[in-house]
């Protein structure tokens, strides 16, 4: 697996996910338009230029969730030598539970468009007082 990732809370969210999983995986660090071009060879693969990114037997999945779900799909936990771990997100069978975090993942994007929004908007980022 080859992962792009930066220093977000979606790519955190994934790397986490990941290392849960002891899933063996290749990382390369890539900008945040804020700080900088992305390589050409990235904006192939995500020619929108979000992140993260993960290639998973040469599939490219390019949001967060969506890299979660695939981690779920293809590296069960039986598959990856953890053990007895619960799955990364509810299945569809715990309509109840996938129903419940929902709202968590509205609030969690929210958050991080606020978050964006300050690092890279006029006047915001570290070490302004904004």
């Amino acid at each position: 697996m080859h992962t792009f990732l930066a220093p977000t809370e979606d790519c955190q969210k994934v790397w986490l996910c990941i290392e849960e999983r002891r899933i063996p995986y290749r990382v390369e660090k890539v900008n945040m338009s804020c700080y900088g071009d992305k390589p050409m060879s990235f904006r192939m693969l995500q020619p929108s230029g979000q992140i993260p990114v993960a290639v998973i037997d040469g599939v490219t999945y390019g949001q967060s969730n969506d890299i979660i779900n695939a981690l779920d799909r293809e590296f069960p936990e039986e598959e990856s030598g953890v053990g007895a771990h619960p799955p990364l997100v509810p299945h569809s069978a715990a309509a109840d539970a996938r129903a419940s975090v929902a709202p968590l993942l509205r609030l969690e994007r929210q958050f991080f468009g606020a978050w964006l929004g300050w690092l890279c908007g006029p006047g915001g980022g570290p070490g302004t007082g904004a």
